[in-house]
């Protein structure tokens, strides 16, 4: 009941991390429902990790290093200019 109950909230987690439990979870059981959920979870999470919310939070962080990088740029080049 406790490898059913793990299986099924790693499934809903959205992080690489989980599928390697659940792998390892596969892996160690004898049972073939443990085995069968474990699969089916992975797949979930791999889904997930796909998705149009995961691409746009990164898309969200790029941008966020973007402009963070564009205004380390201006200090180096108002900081360069002080100096000559």
């Amino acid at each position: 009941m406790t490898q059913v109950s793990v299986s099924i909230a790693l499934g809903q987690m959205e992080t690489p991390k989980s599928i390697a439990i659940l792998q390892s979870l596969s892996n160690s059981t004898p049972d073939g429902r443990v085995k069968r959920m474990t699969s089916e979870a992975m797949q979930r999470v791999q889904k997930n990790l796909g998705s149009d919310k995961a691409l746009k939070g990164i898309r969200e962080e790029v941008e966020q290093l973007k402009q963070e990088n564009q205004d380390l740029k201006s200090r180096l080049a108002k900081l360069e200019a002080k100096t000559n």
